[in-house]
């Protein structure tokens, strides 16, 4: 049975919008259950979707949240302009516009990778908005891109014309990247490219303005300005992807009220390969995590 099929089974799918932020920057956003409940924001990482977090959003209506799941520009179905601004601190505006457009005063908010450094300037500038954090292995990321991507994106010319070369390192990354890689399947591995081969030329030059773009402002100056409580969720199991050290040790010491837990036999895909985890953490229903020292 697809994913879709379940969700149709159960009776819950979410309402898709597009929505406009800037000219040229539309926003691909899921709305999963009815409005009024206490809300939980979840923002795609940059290489995913708001496939991404399908198991979660399921669980958390059924528990009575409203679930908003938004893709920043460039992301899942999200529009790719060539000449846009892809840094962090864009990408934060326009996550904090689309939540004003659907009228959320206040949200437990979640970010996976390098969108977890989006939630983190969020709270930062939005604290009213931003009621509690959980950060899925990120949020001290202090630009868009890692070097390994910058790397890749130098080394990228012609590979809009090889879709299917593009599918292939997703691929290989995704497993790379996890403790269990069985949630790897040919579904997964469509869904989290879907928007990206719709028109490759666009989404080559989208990553490539990624890789190229920088903050204006320091990471852990943004940081030291969050005060709504924060737990940083990491994967147990060896895996490629995950925060450096030395982020993680800057939340540890920039923080005011962070908490770490590890998942166990979890890499980086922690809403495909433990969604109960993280639906636990985001309820804040989990264990209670002391706030741990870094080596």
């Amino acid at each position: 049975m697809t994913t879709l099929m379940l969700l149709l089974a159960l009776g819950t799918t979410p309402e898709q919008r597009q929505i406009v932020v800037a000219p040229a920057e539309t926003l691909s956003v899921e709305l999963w259950g009815p409005p009024g409940l206490q809300t939980i924001v979840l923002i795609a990482d940059f290489l995913g979707s708001a496939y991404t977090f399908r198991h979660v959003a399921v669980a958390l209506v059924a528990a009575g949240y409203q679930v908003v799941v938004v893709e920043p520009l460039a992301v899942g179905t999200s529009s790719r302009p060539k000449k846009a601004d892809y840094s962090l601190s864009a990408q934060t505006r326009r996550v904090a516009a689309v939540l004003d457009s659907c009228g959320i005063r206040s949200a437990i908010v979640g970010g996976q990778g390098t969108s977890g450094a989006v939630a983190v300037r969020l709270a930062a500038a939005r604290p009213e908005l931003v009621t509690r954090l959980v950060l899925l292995e990120g949020g001290g990321a202090s630009r868009a891109a890692g070097p390994g991507f910058r790397r890749a994106m130098e080394n990228s010319a012609g590979l809009q014309f090889f879709p299917g070369l593009m599918r292939a390192a997703i691929r290989k990354g995704m497993i790379a990247a996890s403790g269990d890689p069985s949630w790897v399947t040919d579904e997964a591995v469509h869904e989290y490219t879907r928007g990206g081969t719709i028109d490759m030329a666009a989404t080559v030059d989208a990553y490539r303005a990624i890789a190229r773009a920088r903050d204006p402002d320091d990471i852990a100056d943004r940081v030291a300005e969050v005060k709504a409580p924060v737990l940083l969720l990491l994967g147990g199991a060896k895996h490629s992807a995950g925060p450096p050290l030395d982020e993680v040790r800057m939340l540890v010491s920039r923080l005011v009220a962070l908490s770490i837990d590890t998942v166990p036999g979890a890499g980086h895909h922690l809403a495909e390969e433990r969604p109960d985890r993280v639906v636990e953490a985001l309820m804040g229903s989990g264990r209670v995590v002391a706030r741990l020292a870094v080596p």
